[in-house]
């Protein structure tokens, strides 16, 4: 555990306890802090932990493969002409948990509206360039851009969590998988909603371009349910949200909305939420 510095340790378990999701995932964090009764090595061990059950999975992709974020398909490989077979095979696509990078960027496009969810631009390499100039001349406002296929959780949430002393694996022998760890603290099961098809799964995944995508991964932008003006929750709406680093001004100069809704695609009678 000597790769996560003392000081590391402490922040994600306060921060742990000012920002959690619920009451019920606080209480969790605080008794397993207390139970530790002051030991640094069990101390060190919860926040291992946390960082490599919770945070990790839902760092970006980029930060751990050194390939970067899943790529954008390039022009020879361009999914526009295949996107009717997609939707023609969306069924069988959605059933298997080994889907590729290029047939789940072609079911998410299908939903998104071959259009980054952030800013509402339509990937280029989709509409093909006599669709994209045709579109262009209908409405000189319309952007176009590259997208890329932007994940929620990048981390399989099914890997074991090692790395911990013997003494310190025994007494949080619970937090077996990443999935139990995050679930424990958000309250809900990923693996539940995800399916089988767990990262590839099209709840997991949205279109995004080049910029919002960067922004997204370092954490800098995220999202948080949208409401009416009676506090209801707007149902697949949300609210933009970003750090101190971003202003409102920059938001506009890379064309990012304030609120995003997302909606429930059919393909060949076949639902792609």
């Amino acid at each position: 555990m000597q790769d996560i510095p003392p000081v590391i340790i402490a922040r994600v378990l306060g921060h742990g306890l000012r920002l959690a999701p619920s009451e019920e995932g606080r209480q969790v964090l605080a008794r397993e802090i207390l139970d530790c009764n002051t030991d640094w090595e069990l101390l060190a061990g919860l926040g291992h932990v946390y960082v490599y059950g919770m945070i990790r999975p839902l760092l970006p992709y980029a930060v751990y493969n050194q390939k970067g974020p899943t790529p954008s398909i390039s022009n020879f490989q361009s999914p526009g002409p295949a996107l009717d077979d997609t939707a023609r095979e969306a069924s069988y696509l959605l059933e298997r948990s080994d889907a590729t990078p290029r047939e789940l960027q072609q079911l998410t496009l299908i939903r998104d509206n071959c259009a980054c969810v952030f800013t509402g631009d339509l990937d280029y390499d989709t509409l093909g360039q006599e669709a994209a100039e045709a579109v262009f001349a209908l409405n000189l406002d319309q952007s176009l851009t590259l997208t890329h296929v932007a994940h929620i959780i990048s981390q399989s949430l099914s890997s074991g969590i090692r790395g911990m002393s013997d003494t310190a694996q025994r007494k949080f022998a619970w937090a077996s998988t990443a999935a139990v760890v995050l679930e424990c603290f958000s309250g809900f099961s990923a693996l539940a909603i995800l399916g089988e098809a767990n990262l590839q799964s099209p709840l997991n995944v949205m279109t995004a371009s080049d910029a919002p995508h960067t922004l997204f991964d370092r954490l800098d932008l995220w999202l948080v349910p949208a409401k009416d003006e009676r506090g209801a929750v707007i149902p697949d709406t949300y609210d933009v949200c970003h750090g101190a680093s971003l202003s409102p001004q920059q938001l506009r100069m890379f064309h990012i909305k304030e609120q995003i809704s997302f909606r429930t695609a059919t393909a060949d009678g076949t639902i792609i939420c």
